[in-house]
């Protein structure tokens, strides 16, 4: 496979650590909440089953995402989705950080997941 044009065709170091800690940031974003899910149902004062709807739909958003985002990598240009995705990605994780009630983090844990396909 040929080098894009304009590209040196090799990973500099810089550009490979940037790389990994993506990766590693964006897929084990969607695990982040799971051991506090006590505290969360005591923050919201909600049940614990309550709570357990932010992890189960942080990871219904991965398979959604596995789904239909995934499969757009080959006919759209992947730089654009990516950047989009962890846009999106950030968003989410910002809005799970402030949010005001339980359904919004529920919400927004779905966003982070199904944005979570970026790797």
């Amino acid at each position: 496979m040929k080098p894009a044009a304009g590209s040196s065709g090799s990973l500099t170091r810089a550009l490979l650590t940037l790389m990994v800690v993506s990766v590693f940031t964006s897929a084990g974003a969607i695990h982040y909440q799971t051991p506090m899910l006590g505290k969360i149902a005591a923050e919201f004062a909600a049940t614990p089953a309550a709570a357990g709807w932010v992890a189960t739909l942080s990871f219904g958003g991965y398979f959604f995402g596995t789904m239909l985002l995934v499969p757009l990598g080959d006919g759209f240009e992947k730089r654009r989705l990516v950047l989009l995705q962890m846009a999106g990605l950030v968003a989410g994780l910002l809005v799970m950080a402030t949010a005001p009630a339980l359904w919004v983090l529920a919400v927004a844990a779905f966003v982070v997941g199904f944005c979570s396909t970026v790797s």
